[in-house]
C-alpha cells in the first residue's frame, strides 16, 4: 500500500554510497520505528531451477516505476526521529529478517553459482549471493547469506567447503548436487559464543568428524584409495569407518581419521597394527602360478583399513596413533 514517495537523492559524502530521501504521508508516520527494515522493491525476481519457476513482484506501479517497501519487526520500536538513516536492503530476506552476509574463499577447483545452497546438518541455512575470481590460479570468494537462526555460523571457528557430486564405482557420492549443482557445507565451531566473523577460508575436504566410540588416528605415506566412509575391520568384520583425513604438518605424510564404534573400542590395543586392505593383492610363481587376493568387494572398489590386537597388550587413551602398514603383517 503505497505511504510515501522517495522525495530526492544524492551522493554520501565519501561518495561510496547513494542517500534515498524518503516523503512519509503524515497519517503513516507512526508505523516508521527503530523496528522498521526497508528493501528495494523494484522491478521482478525471477528464479529459475530444476524445482520450477519462482517469481516475486510488488505492485504494477513499482515494476513500472520503482519502489521502497518496509515492514517492522516484531516488537515496540521507538518512533522514528526527523531525517533518521536506514541501511536500503537489497530485497526483504535480507532486510526484514536480518540476514547476515558473510564472505568465504575457497582454493581453486571448486566451483559455484550465484543461488547455490548453505547447507548445515542438511538443512537449507542460506544461500549464494555472487560470486568473483579472486586471480588467476582459479580462487573464488563467495558473498554467502545467511539465514537469522544460521547466525552462529559466522563466527570464529566455523568452517565452509564446497560438496559436489563424484561418480565412482562404490557409487555416487553428494547426488543431490547432479541435479541442484554444488553447495556450501557448512559447521560450528565449538564455542557458539566465539567473536563474530564475516570472512573465512573455505577447505578443500570435509573435515573429520568425531563419533562416539574411539577416534584414532592413522599416519600413512600416501592415502591410496582410502576414502571418507571406508570401513574398518577387524577379524573380516566392520566395527568402524574412516571419517577424514589430511596431510601432516611435515607435508611428506598423511593423516587419516579413524572411528571405532563404542562396543568395538576396546579391541584397539596399545600394540594393534592397522593396515591397508585397498585393492587387489597378486603373487606370480613358476610352478605356483597366479595367486590374487583381495578383500570384500567394497574395500576392492572403495578401499578399506583392517586392524589386529596381539593377545596381553594393554588398552590406550583417547586419540591414539599409529602407523598405517601397507600390508597385512
Amino acid at each position: 500500500m503505497p505511504v510515501g514517495k522517495v522525495h530526492g537523492y544524492r551522493l554520501s559524502e565519501d561518495g561510496q554510497n547513494v542517500e534515498v530521501q524518503l516523503l512519509i504521508d503524515k497519517a503513516y508516520r507512526h508505523l516508521v520505528t527503530s523496528k522498521s527494515r526497508f528493501w528495494n522493491a523494484s522491478g521482478i525476481h525471477a528464479k529459475l531451477d530444476l524445482s520450477g519457476l519462482t517469481l516475486q513482484t510488488e505492485s504494477i506501479d513499482t515494476i513500472v516505476r520503482g519502489g521502497i517497501a518496509f515492514d517492522n519487526k516484531p516488537g515496540k520500536g521507538k518512533a522514528a526521529k526527523f531525517n533518521q538513516r536506514f541501511t536500503l536492503h537489497p530485497n526483504k530476506q535480507e532486510g526484514l529478517y536480518d540476514a547476515l552476509a558473510i564472505r568465504i574463499s575457497f582454493p581453486a577447483g571448486n566451483t559455484l553459482e550465484p543461488g547455490a545452497e548453505l547447507r548445515f546438518q542438511g538443512l537449507k541455512m542460506g544461500r549464494v549471493d555472487t560470486v568473483r575470481l579472486l586471480d588467476a590460479s582459479g580462487r573464488i570468494e563467495a558473498r554467502v547469506i545467511i539465514d537469522q537462526q544460521a547466525e552462529f555460523l559466522a563466527r570464529e571457528g566455523s568452517r565452509f567447503w564446497v560438496a559436489s557430486s563424484q561418480i565412482s564405482l562404490s557409487g555416487i557420492k553428494n547426488p543431490e548436487a547432479l541435479l541442484s549443482g554444488n553447495y556450501i557445507v557448512a559447521s560450528a565451531g565449538k564455542n557458539l559464543k566465539a567473536p563474530r566473523k564475516t570472512q573465512f577460508k573455505g577447505i578443500n575436504n570435509a573435515p573429520a568428524v568425531s563419533l562416539p566410540g574411539l577416534n584414532v588416528t592413522l599416519t600413512s605415506p600416501a592415502l591410496d584409495s582410502v576414502e571418507t566412509g571406508s570401513p574398518v575391520y577387524y577379524r573380516g568384520l566392520k566395527v568402524g569407518q574412516i571419517t577424514g583425513f589430511e596431510l601432516g604438518e611435515d607435508l611428506q605424510s598423511v593423516e587419516i581419521y579413524a572411528n571405532i564404534q563404542p562396543k568395538y573400542s576396546k579391541l584397539v590395543k596399545v600394540n594393534s597394527r592397522f593396515w591397508n586392505l585397498s585393492g587387489i593383492s597378486a603373487d606370480f610363481g613358476l610352478f605356483s602360478g597366479l595367486e590374487i587376493e583381495t578383500s570384500t568387494l567394497d574395500t576392492l572398489v572403495s578401499g578399506g583399513i583392517a586392524f589386529d590386537s596381539p593377545a596381553g597388550s594393554g588398552t590406550v587413551g583417547p586419540q591414539p596413533r599409529f602407523r598405517l602398514l601397507k600390508d597385512a603383517p
